[in-house]
């Protein structure tokens, strides 16, 4: 898939085909220098779900007849494991021959991620869950993930399943890994199970540590070295007995989205870090800021190993808020490690000749402002790559009434389309965009007569999130704020599919003198035919409304 899930409408794909694997000798060899370095490998067999490529070779483990094709995107999908009696012969040879290529003590067997809705219409899961006397399709998982528990039990190892599996009542034996928050682990250490603790808000590594718009492509969220660092894998609410059953954390990276070791390390490094503190330092002892003193050491020793580790530490980032008078007052801030920041506003990347940052920066007019840190005259962050467009008009600072309310996931704050600070997309995340039902229809003031010719008004295109282009923009001037006059009426493309972007709109009329501009954006209503989810109640967002 080219770029992020949801980049493109309709999604677009590379064309290559992916069919690499490894062979036994390869498998041993993982093994064999892994322990080298202390480190023991552990298999992953993912079921009764996640299983589509193998429902493609072997259709006869499924519960319909198929046929099966291997996906060409990751996700969630309803073809599962059929628990019949050839499945488990099945899964028993594949983990005999797994268990006889790695000689650790676990072996994880998946779980997660695992639809019922198959298992639901099939009669002989229905016949089973009858004979068995299972109340529902969650204890038939629990029944599948026992009968392996007890197989691999047999052969003196122990199983590591997601948190689903104590979905219908935990299997005996299992390790649960608590992926979705800490309440997996928190319910299976009270019932003495053995948990390693890795939530997503902490441990997932293919999260984003940087400015959403400047990093490579990443899953989604926002996971910061400090926000790494700060996690207890302890849950404060398990008594001393309890707490004996958390055996750690682990930290995660999930490959979607990337193609390189080069990026894969760039994810983990220097996160990997701060988790290896989490798990390795009693609480007690864990200090950041005596971390982030000791940071420096680990980067000269990545560097010396050839390691692509992420410098979002030291990159220095610029905020920024209107002023009464119309300007954008842009504060920049960095680490303790940053002595020197280093701008342009013209996009160019800062060098050390370009102005040194010190007091707040003014802007009384559109500007892409790009920074960087220095230490004695070397470049701290990576590629100098923070950098932010900031938009100065006849609207900035100036209020406004919104005659229809915002949604509740992405409101209004503090007059934020007129702030002068424009949204930006990463990963599933939109920052500094206003969404809408229905229409936007908003009076802004300008506060006094002015000349004005021409509105700009970022929208957001996000068709799959079913948020669309208006189907039509009507500007209307007033200088009292009660009698409005159309200035004009425009047509635009709601239907327009593609890459998703904030695209921002001109739409210029005749000059005239006003000081009130009522906007209304109608709202298209359902996204249109063509798009991934046509049908479906389409919203507006909006970014930053320019007055020119």
């Amino acid at each position: 898939m080219w770029g992020h899930y949801d980049d493109f409408d309709p999604q677009l794909f590379d064309g290559k085909p992916y069919n690499e694997f490894y062979t036994q000798d390869e498998i041993r060899e993982v093994v064999r220098y892994a322990a080298t370095k202390h480190i023991n490998v552990i298999p992953e067999i993912e079921m009764p779900g996640h299983a589509l490529a193998a429902l493609a070779s072997y259709p006869e483990l499924a519960c319909t007849a198929g046929p099966y094709q291997v996906a060409t995107k990751w996700g969630v999908f309803d073809d599962v494991f059929c628990p019949t009696e050839k499945t488990f012969t099945f899964l028993q040879d594949v983990l005999t021959e797994v268990m006889g290529l790695f000689p650790g003590k676990y072996i994880h067997i998946g779980g997660d991620e695992c639809p019922k809705v198959v298992w639901h219409k099939s009669a002989f899961c229905q016949q089973l869950m009858k004979r068995e006397h299972l109340k529902n399709e969650n204890q038939l998982q629990s029944y599948i993930i026992t009968r392996i528990d007890k197989f691999v039990t047999s052969k003196g190892r122990r199983i590591i399943g997601w948190d689903e599996i104590l979905q219908g009542g935990l299997s005996p034996n299992a390790t649960v890994m608590s992926w979705r928050g800490i309440n997996g682990g928190i319910q299976a250490a009270k019932q003495h199970h053995d948990v390693i603790m890795t939530p997503g808000q902490f441990c997932y590594f293919n999260f984003y540590q940087g400015d959403l718009a400047q990093e490579p492509t990443a899953f989604g969220g926002s996971l910061s070295l400090a926000k790494v660092y700060a996690y207890d894998p302890t849950p404060a609410n398990l008594s001393p007995t309890e707490a004996t059953y958390i055996l750690g954390a682990q930290g995660n990276i999930w490959t979607e989205y990337i193609a390189t070791p080069d990026q894969a390390e760039y994810m983990i490094w220097p996160r990997a870090a701060a988790m290896a503190e989490v798990v390795w330092t009693p609480l007690t002892q864990k200090n950041y800021d005596d971390f982030t003193r000791r940071l420096p050491t680990h980067f000269e020793r990545l560097s010396h190993l050839n390691v692509n580790y992420a410098r979002t530490f030291y990159d220095a980032l610029p905020s920024a808020k209107p002023t009464p008078d119309g300007h954008v007052e842009v504060s920049i801030s960095a680490g303790t490690f940053a002595s020197d920041i280093r701008y342009t506003l013209d996009g160019s990347i800062p060098s050390e000749e370009s102005p040194r940052y010190e007091l707040p920066l003014l802007l009384s007019k559109s500007a892409t402002i790009r920074v960087a840190t220095f230490q004695n005259g070397k470049p701290l962050s990576q590629l100098a790559k923070v950098e932010k467009a900031y938009l100065v008009s006849k609207a900035t600072g100036k209020s406004y009434t919104l005659l229809n309310a915002p949604t509740s996931g992405r409101p209004d704050r503090n007059y934020s389309l007129t702030d002068g600070t424009t949204g930006a997309i990463g990963g599933y995340e939109v920052a500094g965009v206003v969404t809408f039902k229905n229409d936007l229809n908003t009076i802004i003031d300008l506060g006094k007569l002015e000349p004005v010719e021409s509105v700009r008004i970022g929208f957001l295109k996000y068709t799959a999130k079913n948020i669309c282009l208006p189907k039509q923009v009507e500007i209307s001037i007033s200088e009292d704020g009660k009698t409005f006059k159309p200035a004009l009426t425009a047509r635009t493309n709601a239907a327009e599919s593609g890459k998703r972007a904030i695209i921002r709109l001109p739409f210029d009329f005749q000059p005239v003198t006003t000081r009130y501009i009522r906007i209304i954006a109608r709202n298209v209503g359902k996204v249109p035919e063509g798009l991934r989810y046509p049908g479906r109640t389409a919203q507006l967002g909006i970014d930053e409304i320019e007055v020119r």
